[in-house]
């Protein structure tokens, strides 16, 4: 088609195209067209080989439609024309504003608009500063994992005293609802942990302070949006009595923790090396993480660009989805901030050929199993989806790319505690 044809502006990242079909251009693909249609389709009373004649029932029968498709494709090839020849990538589809002619009679011209992705300006990374960290594992850390694991792996034993939150108690409970019992309101050797929120606040809150032997009522009102609709905002009465109250002790270093660890110890330093060498590996990747949160900030804050407002729009609705809680100000800021920060590390991913490699994969989703399930079995499960797969591997990519990033900038290095890089990556970017 010729350059005549279109008429092409661009004001910030938005595009309008202006193509004007002729006559002539139409008529002729039009034809074309015709002859292909009639070459596909059987016409009902026309013998094999009348092929004009099946040209001239096909335009008589589907004329209008075939001349409205032969002037969409002739549209949509110029559009193209315009996106490759401007090297556009696009932000969002394209749109006809108006159009006029029949494409017959007189020429159609349409105007149609787009918006385009922005040029990422190009930036020297050797001459940006980032401060990174490197975690200080010390003597303290390893004293304190070893107290949670002995603490996480301890034997309930009876308390002998009245029951306060963190110890387990052990009841028989029975509900009534305007004096009688209802479904779900009773139960016998229930064990309650106090404290972890299993039960209604108000319920645990009349637990506390009890001994082994004591039998209680209380009454308590259900919330407004308690699931079983029933009981929602109804005031019930519960008969208890306590059977048990158990509280967790530690245990002590030695076999029984190093089996319940998993660790191959068999004698206290060897135990200390083993949680030595684990914090440090953690730490090592909670250091990398803050790293590469500190790179975005400096990535966000020194290189700037209009934004696609289609596109930005978009990330602000499925924030608000997300997160009802945030106002317009605080969900547009934090749209804007991560739409700058896709596109940049579009642009770094493409400019420094970022890979990603199964083993990459790998080690992302084997972070994230449960202790208590193997990493090769987690991944053969995690991987049998393949849109979280995706997601994954979008993810590590975006990982692998800060990490070339942060080879190439200048970068400061400072020891931090586990505790302050804990907080860091969990204030807000």
């Amino acid at each position: 088609m010729s350059q005549d044809n279109k008429q092409v502006s661009q004001k910030g990242l938005k595009v309008s195209v202006k193509v004007t079909l002729s006559v002539e251009d139409i008529q002729r693909d039009y034809k074309k067209h015709l002859k292909k249609v009639a070459s596909q389709v059987s016409v009902k009373g026309f013998r094999k080989g009348a092929h004009d004649l099946k040209i001239r029932e096909v335009e008589r029968t589907r004329g209008p439609m075939v001349r409205v498709e032969v002037i969409d494709q002739l549209l949509q090839s110029a559009l193209n024309e315009v996106i490759k020849e401007n090297n556009h990538t696009l932000a969002a589809r394209p749109e006809v504003v108006n159009s006029k002619g029949d494409g017959e009679k007189e020429p159609v011209v349409c105007q149609m608009s787009y918006e385009v992705f922005p040029e990422i300006p190009e930036t020297d990374l050797g001459k940006l500063s980032v401060d990174i960290v490197a975690a200080n594992v010390t003597d303290a850390d390893i004293a304190s994992e070893i107290t949670k694991l002995s603490e996480h792996h301890g034997e309930w034993v009876s308390a002998k005293r009245a029951s306060k939150d963190g110890d387990q108690i052990k009841i028989d409970f029975a509900g009534r609802l305007d004096g009688e019992l209802f479904e779900g309101g009773s139960a016998t050797d229930q064990v309650v942990e106090l404290g972890a929120g299993r039960f209604l606040p108000d319920f645990e809150s009349h637990l506390k302070k009890k001994k082994a032997g004591d039998e209680f009522k209380f009454k308590t009102k259900f919330p407004k949006d308690y699931g079983a609709a029933h009981l929602a905002n109804k005031t019930v009465e519960f008969e208890v009595k306590v059977h048990d109250v158990t509280e967790k002790k530690p245990l002590a270093v030695g076999k029984k923790l190093y089996e319940a660890s998993e660790s191959q110890a068999t004698k206290k330093p060897e135990f200390e090396k083993e949680i030595r060498d684990r914090l440090e590996s953690d730490a090592k990747h909670l250091a990398n993480a803050v790293n590469r949160k500190r790179l975005t900030q400096v990535l966000k804050k020194k290189i700037s660009f209009p934004l696609p407002e289609s596109t930005l729009n978009q990330e602000i609705e499925a924030l608000k989805k997300r997160d009802e809680s945030l106002t317009d100000k605080a969900c547009k800021k934090k749209a804007e901030g991560s739409l700058t920060l896709a596109l940049i590390l579009r642009h770094y991913i493409d400019k420094l050929s970022v890979k990603v490699t199964e083993e990459d994969v790998k080690a992302y989703i084997a972070m994230g199993a449960p202790s208590q399930m193997a990493v090769d079995g987690f991944y053969d499960w995690y991987i049998q989806d393949k849109e979280r797969l995706e997601q994954v591997r979008g993810a590590v990519i975006e990982q692998n790319a800060l990490n070339a990033m942060l080879e190439k900038v200048k970068t400061k290095e400072k020891s931090c505690s586990i505790a302050d890089i804990e907080k860091e990556l969990k204030e807000e970017a």
